[in-house]
């Protein structure tokens, strides 16, 4: 697996993609572009900005190790 990533250190980590490396080498450079652009967009919401995407469902938290 591939697991492509947003973060500012120490912050917040955004899972943005994943794919099996057996069903593809990479991303396209147009992919490349979206996620890049994606990426800039979570890593710039701030505290309220992160509620409302969770509350609408736009983004999910996945826990430290909790069930």
């Amino acid at each position: 697996m591939r697991t492509l990533v947003a973060t500012r250190a120490g912050r917040h980590w955004f899972y943005v993609y994943e794919f099996k490396k057996n069903e593809r080498a990479d991303i396209t450079q147009r992919e490349q572009v979206a996620l890049k652009i994606l990426a800039k967009n979570l890593l710039a919401l701030d505290d309220v900005g992160l509620e409302i995407a969770l509350q609408d469902g736009a983004i999910e938290e996945i826990g430290h190790g909790t069930p």
